[in-house]
């Protein structure tokens, strides 16, 4: 019953570390540097100087609804968003004009594993992952509205 080495059962093994690999890399990069935050931490000013308002309240049933609305008071790409267990962008909430409001939303019963990533543009327009909520649990059957109204002046991380 010996296999040959490098047998099918070496490649399958191969291909799931690779699979495992690719996926950390994929997480290692969707947000890299964005700060890990709670709910707590909002208005701020968050780390890197932002002023986000957050507003919860009760939502659909088994679904998670949020919006996002830029008060900054110029143009400024702003987004946030919801990524599954596995790492999938689930929906996003994304603005760039002065006042502008954007809204997204999600059917999910279970959030557990699930995690928020708030982003803008920063220098050359680049969409930069600033912060990010790693357990959205407790937002089943809720609505959030975010309101980013205040960005670090100089364009630049305080970091």
């Amino acid at each position: 019953m010996g296999g040959k080495p490098g047998g099918l059962g070496t490649t399958i093994v191969l291909v799931g570390v690779l699979g495992a690999l690719a996926t950390f890399w994929g997480a290692y990069h969707l947000f890299k540097g964005a700060i890990t935050i709670t709910k707590n931490a909002f208005p701020g000013p968050l780390e890197d100087g932002d002023l986000i308002s957050m507003a919860e309240g009760p939502g659909s049933p088994g679904a998670l609804t949020w919006s996002l609305t830029n008060s900054y008071g110029r143009a400024l790409w702003t987004a946030v968003e919801v990524y599954d267990s596995t790492d999938a962008l689930r929906g996003s909430a994304w603005v760039i004009e002065r006042d502008a409001r954007s809204e997204a939303s999600v059917i999910a019963a279970d959030l557990t594993g699930w995690y928020m990533v708030f982003k803008k543009a920063k220098l050359f327009g680049v969409h930069t992952s600033m912060y990010v909520i790693r357990d959205i649990t407790g937002w089943t059957g809720s609505r959030v509205d975010f309101n980013w109204t205040d960005v670090n002046p100089e364009g630049r991380s305080r970091r």
